[in-house]
């Protein structure tokens, strides 16, 4: 008997933490990929890099300036010069650096 209740209070808690998952899935959208939606998860060259490329891009479409470039300097800590121009980068995906290529 002692077996089976410790078969149930597993069976509880494995049930009890899938809950749990499926709620932080919902906070914050683990689930969601664009490029899966777009069925583009395998050409990273012509979906993932340009699409981020075209979002640092301080030229970029976006019209929003350098303003993603900064934010994902600020996320890795980039340390610049005060007086540098992040406005005036440019932003290129696939790039060959005589070894192969560099995605951004």
């Amino acid at each position: 008997m002692e077996v089976k209740n410790e078969h149930n209070q597993l069976l509880t808690n494995v049930i009890n933490l899938r809950k749990r998952y499926a709620l932080v899935d919902k906070l914050v959208a683990r689930p969601f990929n664009i490029f899966s939606i777009l069925r583009a998860e395998r050409n990273e060259r012509f979906t993932h890099s340009a699409f981020i490329a075209e979002l640092l891009n301080p030229n970029g479409s976006h019209c929003q300036g350098a303003i993603f470039l900064k934010l994902f300097l600020d996320e890795i800590k980039w340390d610049s010069d005060l007086t540098t121009d992040i406005s005036k980068s440019i932003v290129k995906p696939e790039q060959y650096t005589g070894d192969g290529f560099i995605d951004i």
